[in-house]
C-alpha cells in the first residue's frame, strides 16, 4: 500500500505539475524507486493497450486466437513478462543514450539524475496507450500529446542537468534527427537504385 500511495501522487505531480516536479526532483537517492514506478507504468501501459486493441479487434481474427486457446488473460500472462524484462532494459538503455548526448552538450549531473527523468516520464506512457485504437482524431491527438511531453522531457532535463533549453533540446532531438537522416539517405539510395535498374536493357 505504501508503494501505490507514493505511486499514485509521483504520477499525480509529473501530471498536473511537471515542471514544478522536474525542477524540484532530487538528481540523487537511488534507483529502485524510480525503476519500479517505470515499470508499474509500462504494465498499467500495456494492459490498456491489450485492452484497445482486443476490442478493435477483429471478429475472425479473436476466432483465430480462441481456436489455439489464447484469450485476453493469456495474452496477458505472456505480454508482462516480456514487457518487464524488454523495459527494464529499454529503461536502461535509452538513460544510458540519452545521458551519453547530455554529456556531448555539456550536461553537469550523473547517470542516476538522466535515469531518474526519464523512469518518472514513463507516467506518460500511460496516456499513449490510447494509440492503440484505430482512429484519425485520436492518432492526431497522440501526436500532440508526444510533442509535449518531448517539450517536459527537454525542460525536465534542462533543469536537471543545468544546461540551456537549447542543448537540452539537441540531445533529446538527436536520436530522431539521426534516424530521420538515415531514413532519407536510405529511400534517397533506393530511389537511385531502382532508377539505375529501371534504365537497364531487358535482353531476352
Amino acid at each position: 500500500m505504501e508503494f501505490i500511495d507514493y505511486w499514485y501522487r509521483t504520477a499525480k505531480a509529473i501530471v498536473t505539475q511537471p515542471k514544478d516536479f522536474f525542477k524540484n526532483m532530487p538528481v540523487s537517492g537511488g534507483f529502485k524507486e524510480p525503476f519500479w514506478f517505470a515499470m508499474v507504468n509500462m504494465l498499467i501501459s500495456s494492459v490498456l493497450s491489450i485492452g484497445f486493441t482486443a476490442a478493435a479487434m477483429d471478429v475472425e481474427l479473436k476466432m483465430a486466437l480462441q481456436f489455439f486457446g489464447i484469450n485476453e488473460p493469456i495474452y496477458m500472462l505472456i505480454v508482462i513478462p516480456i514487457v518487464f524484462v524488454l523495459g527494464s532494459i529499454g529503461l536502461f538503455l535509452s538513460s544510458g543514450i540519452y545521458h551519453l548526448l547530455l554529456k556531448l552538450v555539456g550536461a553537469k549531473k550523473n547517470f542516476e539524475a538522466t535515469f531518474r527523468v526519464i523512469a518518472f516520464l514513463s507516467v506518460f506512457n500511460i496516456f499513449s496507450s490510447i494509440s492503440s485504437v484505430n482512429s484519425l482524431i485520436i492518432d492526431l491527438a497522440v501526436i500532440v500529446f508526444l510533442l509535449y511531453v518531448v517539450y517536459i522531457m527537454i525542460y525536465a532535463l534542462k533543469e536537471v542537468h543545468e544546461i540551456s533549453f537549447l542543448r537540452s533540446a539537441i540531445a533529446v532531438l538527436l536520436p530522431a534527427m539521426i534516424i530521420i537522416a538515415i531514413m532519407v539517405i536510405v529511400a534517397i539510395l533506393a530511389v537511385v537504385v531502382f532508377m539505375g535498374t529501371a534504365k537497364l536493357p531487358i535482353d531476352f
